[in-house]
């Protein structure tokens, strides 16, 4: 039992690493929109962010509310950067979590922010980067955050902006269809306010 025990500290820092070996690219630092035709294979939206510096003493709970306050004011790289900051914190609290959850401690798991892990966060990301410019990953973003299975209030949104993703990249066709899915959905969810916005937009696509 002994021996056992004096593994776990070693397994926890295993799967702590494990955890931060996930592929982030470094390409994307710079804000300078990507030059992809519509044809090119779409990207990864989360191993699109770039690799950047974390701070010691922040949780990815606060610097995600940082990002999305950049985010709504229109400061696209920045708050992508802050994105990527807290996807790379919630991987470092993952690790402590399994280890003291290794340790007996049944109550880390929930004290971990899952929301790096959730459907809106990607559609957050892919905002963020179509406010860049950087349209191919918009679009892998919002189709990321989408459920084939289980359709959600928030698709609607989803789809509202992959149209304006695709009809930056002139996918006029693939915009009108997506203009269309998310004035049904506004329909459906009863918010006709939103509606009027898609179909507004769905103009823009009419030749």
């Amino acid at each position: 039992m002994t021996n056992r025990l004096a593994l776990l500290p070693a397994i926890a820092l295993l799967t702590f690493y494990a955890c931060m070996g996930a592929p982030i690219s470094s390409d994307l630092a710079s804000s300078t929109p990507l030059q992809q035709s519509p044809e090119a294979a779409a990207p990864n939206c989360l191993e699109s962010l770039p690799n950047v510096p974390t701070r010691k003493d922040e949780s990815s709970k606060d610097v995600e509310a940082e990002a999305d306050k950049l985010e709504e004011q229109g400061k696209g790289q920045e708050a992508i950067n802050k994105y990527s900051e807290a996807r790379l914190l919630h991987f470092r609290e993952l690790g402590y979590s399994t280890g003291r959850a290794l340790r007996g401690d049944i109550s880390a798991s929930m004290e971990v922010n899952m929301s790096v892990k959730s459907p809106e966060f990607l559609f957050k990301v892919g905002r963020a980067y179509a406010k860049t410019g950087q349209h191919q990953i918009a679009i892998s973003c919002f189709t990321e955050s989408l459920d084939d299975k289980i359709e959600q209030p928030n698709d609607a949104s989803a789809y509202l902006n992959r149209g304006a993703a695709y009809l930056n990249i002139g996918e006029k066709e693939k915009a009108r269809q997506d203009y269309l899915k998310s004035a049904d959905l506004f329909q459906k969810y009863k918010l006709p306010q939103y509606k009027k916005e898609a179909l507004d937009r769905l103009g823009s696509t009419t030749p």
